[in-house]
Order: C-alpha cells, then structure tokens, then sequence
C-alpha cells in the first residue's frame, strides 16, 4: 500500500466513497464556464442525483 494512502487516512474510508479532488474540481468548472462564456451560451446550473443516492445508507454490520 502505497504510503501516502496511509498518511491521508484514505484506507479507513468504508465503501462506496466519492472522493473528490478540490483543485481539480474547480480547474474543470472554471474552464466549462470560460468555454461556454466564450461561445455565447449559458450553462444553467444543475445537479443530477440518482434515486439510490437519496435513500438512507444500510447500518453497518459493525456498528450495529
């Protein structure tokens, strides 16, 4: 395993886990929005959530 997984505590994460990268995230939004600037359109703001991802998670096996 390599170390910096260990240092970061990403081995404790239970899963599923989305893990996002902050910087890389807000590089790819900045350029979305200067792209669809740049030809003149609007990119409305939106967020697609499958259903599965409402519902509550399981308890745990461990946790009770």
């Amino acid at each position: 395993m390599p170390a910096q997984l260990a240092a970061t505590g990403i081995i404790q994460l239970d899963t599923p886990a989305l893990l996002l990268d902050r910087a890389t995230m807000d590089r790819n939004i900045a350029r979305m929005r200067d792209k669809v600037a740049s030809l003149g359109v609007a990119l409305p703001p939106h967020i697609k959530v499958d259903a599965i991802a409402l519902r509550p998670a399981p308890a745990h096996p461990s946790h009770g």
